[in-house]
């Protein structure tokens, strides 16, 4: 279960209440523990949510897609040597 301070790129990769929780004051902070402490069974949907999506969305192969589409400006994972097994 992840509880976290709000920002862009955690609420880009992660939806907000279903995979991940944040909190922007110390008081939102407070109230959330105190939530999430009361009502165990949604804090663990959550991380189960944030769990999968995790594994199925951010693998170090997933990355070096994003990094390589970044550099050559397009997707080139269907070359030859990226379905050479040491890469996958």
């Amino acid at each position: 279960f992840l509880l976290s301070e709000k920002s862009e790129p955690l609420t880009k990769q992660f939806e907000e209440g279903k995979e991940v929780e944040t909190f922007e004051t110390i008081e939102e902070l407070i109230d959330k523990i105190d939530f999430y402490r009361k009502n165990l069974n949604i804090a663990q949907a959550i991380m189960q949510n944030g769990r999968r999506n995790a594994i199925s969305n951010h693998s170090y192969t997933d990355r070096l897609k994003k990094v390589l589409k970044t550099v050559y400006g397009k997707d080139i994972s269907n070359r030859w040597w990226w379905s050479n097994k040491w890469i996958n």
